[in-house]
């Protein structure tokens, strides 16, 4: 365990790819195995959360796993409130990625995880 506490916010095709992977030894799936084993405080917020819960109907995944990280999300990441202000036009490439960027700077994140 850390003396210090490392800050990561995860891009939502981070959370995408390790509830699909099948890959036991998923880099994805290890960085939620290490972050349950609070190796590091996962921040996010509404926003973050509802992009996630939208791909994962897209991909359509099991609603009881989106309940799952959800309640996951809830009980042992820290929410960081952030307001459409926050919200600016950071990355022209994904404008979805705007609402990370946005999270990780409100909650001063170490690390942003794509």
């Amino acid at each position: 365990m850390w003396s210090w506490s490392i800050r990561a916010v995860f891009d939502s095709n981070v959370y995408v790819a390790a509830y699909l992977s099948k890959n036991l030894r998923s880099p994805n799936k290890e960085l939620f195995q290490r972050w349950r084993a609070k190796e590091f405080v996962l921040l996010f917020s509404q926003a973050i959360l509802e992009e996630v819960i939208e791909k994962f109907e897209q991909r359509g995944v099991d609603q009881a796993l989106t309940v799952e990280l959800a309640a996951f999300l809830l009980a042992d990441a820290e929410y960081v409130v952030t307001s459409d202000d926050e919200h600016l036009a950071l990355i022209v490439d994904d404008p979805d990625d705007d609402l990370i960027m946005a999270c990780a700077i409100a909650g001063q994140a170490d690390y942003v995880v794509t």
